[in-house]
């Protein structure tokens, strides 16, 4: 597991490094969370599932952004600790 304090880290370590999983809020201060996004899906080979948590979208347009980038969990604030880990369970096929 990896934090990052914002987009530019992030990009930096996304670089590096693979990931099975990336969560990410949308607004990151220096950047937005789309942009993660489709550095996680760039590349023909790319297996990264993305789960979105969030505040500074409301319900619609969270599930639009969910939509289009095809996000396999995407959570409004404040969230449910629970959901969250069954989700991240469910998308990477975790045992219970």
């Amino acid at each position: 597991m990896t934090l990052a304090a914002g987009t530019g880290e992030a990009r930096a370590l996304m670089a590096l490094n693979s990931y099975d999983l990336l969560i990410t809020d949308m607004d990151l201060g220096d950047g937005f969370g789309t942009e993660l996004i489709e550095i996680a899906y760039a590349g023909a080979d790319s297996r990264t599932k993305v789960i979105m948590v969030t505040g500074s979208l409301e319900e619609p347009e969270l599930r639009d952004v969910a939509a289009k980038y095809r996000l396999p969990g995407y959570f409004g604030k404040p969230f449910s600790v629970d959901a969250l880990l069954t989700t991240v369970r469910n998308v990477l096929a975790l045992p219970e």
